[in-house]
């Protein structure tokens, strides 16, 4: 059995499908494609895994361990086999985008970055009257590497902000821990590249950030085109119960 580490962003989400097998019960799998290094690669997320992807978006830059599986068998006398990348854990490094909003009480929020004492603050500014909402506190981390993209988000914030800010990108949060009289979790900033220290970020301005690319740049070469003829192709079947004018274009 081989174990990859593959570091890639994620440029597709293929559906999710129920896989069937007349040697075990029916399992729910899900597929991305991950470019990493100019290569296009099909990653399986099985069962349970299927969570890691829950905030995960198309542009997000992640590291995967996976493993390279491969299985033969025969069908009407004939030999064949498949090969496949499944994951075993994913961790998202950084997101390109900021494409909405954060909603509190019916109000809309952008995003302030700020280092304060050489530590990383992140704070929510209301759109109308630029009212400021805390979502971190300014403490410094023993691991001072940790300083320039952890925050320290106060467990006091609502938890309908925290699951907004997961889903759309803006952080991972880590574990709780607790500084004085203040408990918190240790999270990562994902968007730390999109403004500058003491900027507002709102989606209007994902244009001009840096990061990200213009459509007409991108490098046809290094698209993925799947040539398979899927005319024949049963979904509700696994790949070793599929027909004969199925497999006989490969």
């Amino acid at each position: 059995m081989i174990r990859l580490t593959i570091k890639g962003v994620i440029t597709h989400f293929f559906d999710e499908k129920y896989q069937h097998s007349k040697y075990s019960s029916s399992f729910l799998k899900q597929k991305i494609l991950v470019e990493s290094e100019g290569q296009n690669y099909t990653l399986s997320f099985l069962k349970e895994k299927i969570e890691y992807l829950k905030y995960c978006k198309i542009g997000s830059e992640i590291e995967m361990n996976a493993t390279l599986k491969g299985r033969k068998w025969e069908f009407k006398n004939k030999e064949y086999s498949v090969n496949e990348l499944e994951c075993n854990s994913l961790k998202i490094i950084r997101n390109t985008k900021f494409e909405d909003y954060i909603y509190h009480n019916r109000e809309k929020y952008g995003l302030k970055k700020d280092y304060v004492d050489d530590n990383l603050l992140i704070s929510l500014i209301n759109i109308n009257d630029e009212s400021e909402y805390l979502l971190s506190i300014n403490i410094s981390f023993p691991d001072k590497k940790l300083n320039t993209d952890h925050i320290f988000l106060w467990d006091q914030t609502d938890d309908e902000i925290i699951e907004q800010l997961q889903q759309k990108g803006v952080l991972t949060k880590g574990s709780w821990g607790k500084k004085d009289i203040f408990g918190g979790y240790i999270s990562k900033i994902l968007i730390l590249d999109l403004f500058k220290n003491g900027d507002v970020l709102y989606p209007e301005n994902d244009k001009q950030n840096k990061i990200v690319e213009n459509e007409n740049d991108v490098n046809e070469s290094n698209l993925f085109v799947d040539e398979t003829d899927y005319t024949h192709y049963d979904e509700n079947l696994d790949a070793d119960q599929q027909s004969d004018e199925f497999w006989n274009q490969f």
